[in-house]
């Protein structure tokens, strides 16, 4: 995406595309029903705020990798409460690890975008790799799924197969914040 519609993507309020507006309410909705499910006290969810990183991270990526991109995408994670920098954020709830009863925790939500997608042929699948195992889970995409992670979870995108051709696999990513009422 180019620099002008990333920011008109991540603008709160009016500026917000509806599809984009519709995503987040529909991710939002869903979280507070798992939330209400497991006997929670109730959770706020919303846009990852610029205090925590400041305007340099957004909290809306697009991925469109193609074959031809091979091992361009490497293990990271989107971010660690433990980890952020010095900011109004960590003046406001400290630094802590993620899933802190009491804090606020950081979510990614993924959505796969491209209307058709030809699993296994074409491949890349989102890998999320758990540290004490070494187990690697990979999650295959598939037109409008959804996968939701906390933020600190080491994952890597694998660029499509070569059968794939020039066909981007579209995702789209959102950096969310989790309040809970407790």
């Amino acid at each position: 995406l180019r620099p002008a519609r990333l920011a008109a993507l991540c603008a709160e309020g009016r500026d917000t595309p509806p599809p984009v507006a519709e995503l987040e309410a529909r991710v939002g909705a869903y979280l507070r029903a798992v939330d209400a499910a497991s006997g929670g006290g109730g959770v706020d969810v919303c846009r990852m705020p610029e205090a925590a990183f400041g305007p340099e991270v957004t909290p809306l990526a697009a991925n469109a990798p193609v074959s031809s991109d091979g091992e361009a995408y490497g293990w990271h994670i989107d971010a660690d409460p433990a980890l952020l920098p010095p900011s109004p954020w960590t003046d406001c709830f400290g630094r802590y690890p993620n899933r802190s009863p009491g804090k606020p925790r950081f979510v990614t939500a993924l959505v796969y975008l491209s209307p058709e997608w030809r699993w296994p042929e074409w491949g890349a699948q989102t890998r999320c790799l758990d540290p004490p195992t070494g187990e690697v889970l990979a999650v295959p995409p598939a037109p409008g799924r959804l996968l939701l992670m906390d933020q600190d979870i080491s994952h890597a995108v694998t660029a499509p197969a070569a059968a794939a051709g020039d066909t981007p696999r579209y995702s789209l990513v959102l950096k969310l914040c989790l309040h809970s009422h407790r």
